[in-house]
């Protein structure tokens, strides 16, 4: 019963702060808590290959579970494919950002046989500065497209 009234409460500016705390009411603050850069990189894996198709899944290294590291909102996947495996994640080229893992790729037909090279990265929604933040890349997942 007092809820929606503790809450009108808490967002009426024409009460003081002081008078909020006195009642009880959580006082809150003009600006939002940023989001630290997560610290953990995903671990890669392969759930399925089919020709021209993989099936990809992430998680955390040590934690149970398809639950992203705390603030994360995505996982951002980078690709590349040749004639060789890539090394560095700066030679791979933006696919796509994922929420659900396992995650799917496609590749034209002039693809196969390449060589492919999978980076991931856990991305937040804003962090200082209201800016998304990246975490560090993963370690390549390495195969080939069929």
């Amino acid at each position: 019963t007092v809820r929606p009234f503790a809450v009108r409460i808490s967002q009426n500016s024409a009460v003081a702060n002081a008078d909020k705390a006195a009642i009880g009411v959580t006082v809150r603050s003009g600006a939002p808590t940023p989001i630290p850069a997560p610290v953990d990189a995903p671990t890669l894996g392969i759930v399925r290959a089919i020709p021209l198709q993989l099936t990809g899944s992430y998680e955390v290294a040590g934690q149970e579970g398809k639950s992203k590291p705390f603030g994360t909102t995505g996982v951002e996947i980078a690709v590349a494919t040749g004639v060789a495996h890539a090394v560095d994640p700066n030679s791979a080229s933006f696919e796509k950002i994922v929420t659900k893992s396992p995650f799917r790729l496609a590749f034209d037909a002039a693809q196969q046989g390449d060589h492919l090279t999978v980076f991931a990265r856990f991305l937040t929604r804003s962090g200082p500065g209201g800016e998304a933040q990246a975490g560090p890349w993963s370690a390549p997942l390495q195969t080939f497209v069929m």
